[in-house]
């Protein structure tokens, strides 16, 4: 399954692709812990970042998504691992979302289709980020 893109970065898509402004920076991605469903218009404190022993926001490079061309449009990232450095309260872990790094617009995010936790050193949950954009008619 592939995770919803945000209302702002599809506008951000269509103004890049029309050649309106340059769009060059790169994303970070983020795991969840609050119980939340992703939603178009969310921001960044719509989500409670993990905390646990190990933890640190991925960085991701624009230039290194892949893109396919074919109704939905997929851009997916190279896998991305979160791993435990100690042993810990058990952490629930729901999801992960992606952001610009220049100013923290909502790019998108995704669900587990069943939480994950994070409780023994080298627990770990790796992602693969994807976005996919559709086209109503």
């Amino acid at each position: 399954m592939a995770g919803l893109a945000g209302n702002a970065f599809k506008r951000m898509c269509l103004e890049a692709g029309l050649n309106k402004e340059a769009q060059d920076q790169d994303q970070y991605m983020i795991l969840f812990k609050n119980d939340y469903t992703p939603a178009a218009d969310d921001i960044l404190a719509d989500y409670t970042e993990a905390t646990f022993s190990g933890y640190a926001q991925a960085s991701i490079t624009g230039a290194s998504w892949s893109v396919t061309t074919a109704e939905p449009a997929v851009a997916s990232y190279a896998e991305q691992e979160f791993i435990s450095d100690d042993d810990q309260t058990p952490e629930t872990i729901y999801g992960y979302a992606i952001f610009l790094a220049m100013d923290d617009t909502f790019v998108g995010a995704e669900r587990f289709s069943s939480p994950q936790v994070i409780q023994n050193d080298l627990d770990q949950i790796a992602v693969t980020p994807r976005i996919r954009l559709y086209q109503k008619v």
